[in-house]
């Protein structure tokens, strides 16, 4: 935040650095949702652990990249959804194939 800005233009034009840092935050954003899929949210979180018992692998990486992005952009609000998803999908993910459990309360109570 303090040497990029510093090497690259003069003092008066520090205040452009948050614009360009958050505008392309924003784009990275947008093209991870649209390359990598959507993310999901915290509906389809609590909709996927009560009917499958565990969240889907595959929303995993778009949702680490979209939350990444939107962290790095300054968006601190509600990053803790993102992160319940993950580690559901992750515990799910390790009941089923690791520990080779298939009946849904089980794999629920590991997610």
């Amino acid at each position: 935040w303090i040497v990029v800005p510093a090497t690259w233009w003069t003092e008066d034009y520090y205040w452009i650095w948050i614009p360009i840092v958050v505008v392309t935050m924003a784009i990275c954003v947008g093209l991870s949702v649209i390359l990598l899929g959507e993310p999901g949210d915290l509906a389809f979180t609590i909709h996927m652990v009560h009917s499958k018992g565990f969240i889907p692998t595959d929303h995993v990486v778009p949702m680490a990249a979209a939350s990444l992005f939107s962290i790095l952009g300054g968006g601190s609000l509600g990053p803790e959804a993102p992160l319940v998803a993950i580690c559901g999908a992750i515990g799910g993910w390790v009941s089923r194939d690791v520990f080779k459990q298939h009946r849904r309360n089980v794999v629920r109570k590991h997610t």
